[in-house]
């Protein structure tokens, strides 16, 4: 199943917006890309350097209380910030797709809010398109497949994007208590 809640307000999505856009130089100097299913350069791509509810206060602190209100405390959550020019996309994947190796691993919930852009081009969750609502969270089981096309805007596409687990997984992760 995939859940739609309206998060934040048109002003908190705005602060969140300029805000990524100022920090996304910095972040991709923390290292070289390491994912395929974006463009080479992508700030989706340097995920694993970073958790995004602590690289940036202003943000972490309009998330975080409205995260542990929605799932509960004492979860562990590592979060990224995603942008996407004109051309720019990301790929089909899904965020848990066990292998022969990590089937014993439990799912957990994956999100995405949609911080600003144009919204027309949507988000596809398991080959369906969902259309895109400026400040609203979509969760859902972290095997569901979902991409977007190729971004038509001008301006530039920003979400965020998060799995949720009942424990820490990587040292990134951070403990919403």
């Amino acid at each position: 199943m995939i859940y739609k809640v309206d998060f934040l307000t048109e002003e908190e999505s705005d602060t969140i917006y300029n805000r990524i856009l100022h920090l996304e130089p910095e972040i991709k100097a923390l290292g070289e890309g390491r994912y395929d299913g974006t463009n080479k350069d992508s700030l989706t791509s340097r995920f694993v350097y970073y958790n995004g509810l602590e690289y940036c206060s202003t943000i972490g602190g309009i998330l975080k209380p409205k995260l542990m209100t929605l799932f509960g405390r004492r979860r562990w959550f590592q979060c990224w910030y995603n942008t996407f020019r004109n051309g720019e996309e990301i790929k089909p994947h899904q965020h848990h797709a066990p292998n022969k190796d990590q089937h014993h691993i439990p799912t957990w919930t994956a999100c995405n809010i949609f911080i600003g852009g144009d919204p027309s081009g949507g988000t596809y969750y398991d080959g369906e398109k969902f259309e895109n609502k400026k400040g609203q969270l979509t969760f859902f089981d972290a095997r569901i497949p979902h991409w977007t096309l190729p971004y038509e805007g001008e301006d530039v596409r920003i979400t965020m994007a998060m799995d949720i687990h009942q424990a820490k997984m990587n040292p990134s992760m951070t403990k919403l208590v």
